[in-house]
């Protein structure tokens, strides 16, 4: 394998993916800063660092209804929705037989120098990327960005090979709906159990989190890994939960050396869960690059 096949690896599978998740594609991730969150409690950012926003579930719903082409080729249109920073919706190929809508999951990530940044992600039923974009909303109300198609890792006698995958522009533009479709952000804490996954293909990341009552408390596992070959872990353990305001609240247990709890929410919608972190150090905590953030399809 030559160097610059492994230092490639060395970054996609060191470096957190565009959604808080961790995978194989380097280029689409959420730039190397660390996010913090906004609370008095916590360093107060430098300037241009990417940061959460603290949730506000009174936040109204935006919606994007665009229409263009990936790579000057390929006709699409998105109709995406944004509330608390979490985006859904949907993306149709118009130039194939089905039409067939693929469910899209993503973030906002904000700047403290008031730059936005979209990512969202194409998303088989099984959870799986089928495809990354990331860009920005233009003056215009359109869209300027990349997609990328999933990245491959293979094992070949002991040794992974990394093969990009291709990455195309994207250009769009305002699409007027007649019915413009309504995707559900009620919270569905009290109706929640079941498994919820993501990945990004074979030995490329993924994590899977469950939701599940015992002895009748509201309990939460998730594990998930980073991509070959370091696999590095982030991993919960059937963890009791707390249902606060529509979201899932769970803390962990705190290290001696740690000067403020690890709490992370869970925020379940109708066929999905997003988990982000609350309070807390998790440098450290978790496997280098690894990390229980991110946004799951809901699969069983």
């Amino acid at each position: 394998m030559s160097k610059n096949i492994w230092m490639t690896l060395a970054l996609a599978v060191t470096v957190g993916s565009l959604g808080g998740l961790t995978g194989c594609q380097a280029d689409n991730q959420v730039p190397a800063q660390t996010p913090v969150i906004q609370q008095a409690a916590v360093q107060k950012p430098v300037a241009g660092e990417a940061v959460i926003p603290v949730p506000d579930s009174q936040e109204a719903v935006k919606a994007y209804h665009w229409s263009g082409l990936i790579h000057e080729n390929y006709p699409i249109t998105v109709n995406l929705e944004e509330k608390d920073s979490i985006l859904q919706g949907s993306l149709v190929y118009t130039n194939t037989a089905a039409q067939t809508p693929i469910r899209l999951l993503g973030r906002v990530i904000h700047y403290t120098d008031g730059q936005e940044a979209f990512s969202f992600a194409e998303m088989a039923a099984n959870g799986e990327h089928t495809g990354d974009v990331d860009g920005n909303v233009t003056a215009a109300g359109g869209f300027e960005g990349h997609w990328r198609a999933p990245s491959i890792v293979t094992n070949k006698n002991g040794s992974y090979v990394y093969i990009e995958g291709n990455r195309y522009t994207v250009s769009l533009s305002n699409h007027s709906m007649d019915t413009p479709p309504v995707f559900s952000w009620d919270s569905t804490a009290a109706d929640c159990l079941g498994t919820y996954r993501y990945s990004y293909g074979e030995n490329c990341g993924g994590g899977t989190l469950k939701l599940f009552k015992r002895d009748g408390k509201l309990m939460c596992s998730i594990s998930s890994n980073t991509a070959a070959p370091a696999f590095n872990m982030a991993i919960v353990t059937d963890k009791e939960c707390t249902v606060r305001d529509g979201r899932i609240i769970c803390r962990l247990d705190t290290g001696k050396n740690s000067a403020a709890p690890h709490v992370f929410e869970i925020l379940p919608f109708r066929d999905f869960a997003v988990v982000r972190f609350v309070s807390g150090a998790w440098n450290g905590y978790f496997g280098m690059g690894a990390t229980i953030e991110g946004q799951y399809l809901k699969i069983d």
